[in-house]
Order: structure tokens, then sequence, then C-alpha cells
């Protein structure tokens, strides 16, 4: 499918109205509570009965989460310190496609779907949980043509919305405080060492406990909002394997557009105007990466690679042969066979084609100019 971007969107307030569905459903009662205290303004009359759903929900399921948390303890604790392999990206890079071809080596473990809306009692809840979302979940993600599932993996900042008060998620639910929500939990601006650390506190339980049930196995995750916080993630898992994969801004920008369109308007408690949007998007994007390319130069060499998605696309096989040889990750031999086969069944697969206008090319340019350069993408045929 072939989209046109051209000139921004006319001002169109769009009223909102959550789905069911929500990402915050498995949400901890605390962090549900400061978020709406920090971030809960300007919320419409008609969504308030949507939040105390969820804060029924939180409350409710408490003692579960309690009996979960206390049998995972001691098993967590056990566990040595974690060397994950940390793939990260502006949204709409290719990380996913990335994190997909790396999990079809047997010895790799993900976070899943129904571990993020449900991540302190999943265990507890398994078949429940998984016969509610079978029923709901849609086949594919609303932004692409990625199949959806209970066990697909997802990026580890979604379970943190239901964990803690630090998550860019709640960029889609708050959508007017879109830029501190961006500073505080991707660039961790304002933060005190505190928070950090609390955080940190939150995110590597998470990541041990889901290592705990998938039997010890090594976790590959993929996590854009990762791409703002190497500086501390660096320091937190010094033997990680970190993975930054990037592509061509101009189609970035216009699939990020598309997915923020779409997640607010299935997510979103606040009314928003449509055209800030792109100005959004564009703001973040510039932000993001600044950020990424100040603090690139701290991740070990031995430990560190970037792989274009267009190489990806073009030959996958040569592009992971040599993930495995630069990072020396082992037991290419084995992972090879099973990456060749997954290469084969997706060669059908249609990705979303843009074709832009000279303003949003000039817009971009604007914003994005020194990622373009420094990669070395040339501008796009204008379709005006």
């Amino acid at each position: 499918m072939t989209e046109t971007h051209q000139r921004n969107q006319p001002s169109t307030l769009i009223k909102a109205s959550p789905k069911s569905l929500h990402p915050l459903t498995g949400t901890k009662f605390s962090s549900w509570r400061k978020v709406v205290n920090r971030y809960g303004n300007q919320i419409p009359l008609r969504n308030w009965t949507r939040l105390f759903l969820l804060n029924g929900n939180s409350f409710v399921g408490s003692p579960i989460r309690w009996s979960e948390s206390a049998w995972y303890r001691s098993r967590i604790k056990k566990l040595e310190p974690l060397s994950p392999i940390l793939i990260f990206g502006h949204w709409r890079s290719g990380t996913t496609n990335f994190h997909n071809h790396m999990l079809q080596d047997p010895s790799y473990a993900d976070i899943s779907l129904l571990q993020c809306l449900i991540p302190s009692a999943y265990q507890c809840l398994n078949g429940f949980s998984r016969w509610v979302l079978k029923k709901r979940l849609p086949e594919t993600r609303p932004m692409d043509a990625v199949p959806t599932g209970v066990d697909e993996p997802m990026s580890e900042d979604f379970a943190l919305c239901n964990l803690t008060e630090f998550t860019h998620y709640h960029r889609y639910f708050f959508p007017a405080s879109n830029e501190e929500i961006f500073r505080r939990t991707i660039l961790f601006e304002d933060l005190s060492e505190e928070e950090i650390a609390q955080w940190h506190k939150t995110y590597d339980w998470l990541l041990r406990k889901v290592t705990v049930t998938s039997g010890g196995k090594r976790l590959v995750l993929k996590n854009p909002p990762n791409t703002g916080r190497l500086k501390h993630l660096v320091k937190y898992y010094p033997d990680a394997k970190f993975i930054h994969v990037y592509r061509n801004p101009y189609q970035v920008i216009a699939s990020t557009i598309k997915l923020m369109t779409k997640f607010l308007k299935m997510f979103s408690f606040q009314d928003y105007d449509e055209a800030t949007i792109e100005e959004n998007v564009l703001k973040d994007y510039a932000r993001l990466m600044q950020q990424y390319f100040k603090t690139e130069h701290l991740l070990p060499k031995e430990n560190f690679i970037q792989i274009r998605h267009e190489d990806v696309v073009a030959d996958g096989i040569g592009t992971f042969r040599r993930v495995y040889d630069e990072l020396k990750l082992p037991d290419w031999e084995h992972a090879e066979p099973r990456l060749r086969k997954y290469v084969d069944s997706i060669s059908d697969y249609q990705t979303n084609h843009y074709q832009f206008d000279d303003d949003f090319i000039e817009r971009v340019n604007q914003h994005c100019q020194f990622a373009i350069d420094r990669w070395g993408y040339s501008v796009p045929n204008s379709a005006s």
C-alpha cells in the first residue's frame, strides 16, 4: 500500500474514546495513582468511568500480584547479573523485524504480549488471560501487517506501563503531556538519582522474572525508548550487547505519524488536536537521535553494532552472520538454518510505502537533517 504524506493536517479536535482492551489493564494501583495524579488533567468526564474501571481492576488484582511476586522473589535473587541483548532505535526503524529474526535462535527468550499486559500476574492468570485475549486481540498490529498474539514478542516498556510511572506509553494515554512524558521517561531529564534507581529496580525485576520463566535463557529485547537511556543501561548491564537499528528518516517519520495516530485513537483518555501529531513526532525524533549521538560513544565497541534496516531487508542472512561475528554470539551454525527458513517464510511480506510532497520533505529536513547526513540518506522524489 502506498500513502502520500502532504502538508500538515488542518486543526482537528479528536474526541478521545479509549478501547476496552487497554494497555493499563494490568496496572499496579500505586503506579496508576501516581500517573493519574501527574498527567490526568484535561480528561473529559466521559472517560473518567473508564479510568475508574482500570483502577478497580488494579485494586482487585493486588492479592494475585502479591502472591506471584512472593513466589518469584527467591528465584529472582538467585540469578546471576543479567547480560541481555538490547535492540534499540527510533520507532518504526525496523527494530521489530530485526527482533523477530534474532528470536529464530532457540537459545534466546523474549517478553511476550501476555507478560506485558499483566507482568505481575501472568503465571497465576495464564489460562484465563489467554482465553480472554484470544477473543479480543486483533490479527495484526494497528500500524502494519505484523501478526499479534498472546505469545508474540513485545517491547518491555509496554510491561513497564503496568509497573511504574516511568514509561513512554503514557504519551499515548495523556497526549496533553507528551513533551513532559518524553523528557522524563525516555531522556530521564529532571529525574533524581533516586527516581532513576527506582526505574532500574523495576526494570531489572521485570527482566529477571521473565528470565526465570524462560528457564534461564538469555533475553533478546527490543525497546525503542532505550535509545535515550544508553548511559544508564550500559552502567546497569555492562556485559550486555547493544544493537542499534536505523532506517531512512523520511520513512521513519511518516510511519511514526501513522503509529501515533492509531495509538491515540485507541488509547488516549484526553481529547487532542490531530495537527499536533506530526509536530510532536518531528520534535521527538530530533530529541531522541541527538541524545543517541551524544551517548553512543559510551557503549563498548566489542559489544555494540549498528545495522541499517535496508541491509536486513536486502540480505538478512549476511547481515545476521555479521552480527554474530562482530558481537561474538555463540551457535551461529545452529541459528542459521532456522533463520533461513524464517527469511523464506516472510519473503512475500508487503511493507507500507510512502510518497511525500515538497512541504513534508522540507519539514523533515528542518528537524532531521543531522541524522540524514550522518547516515547518508538521499532526499526522496517528491509526489507534488
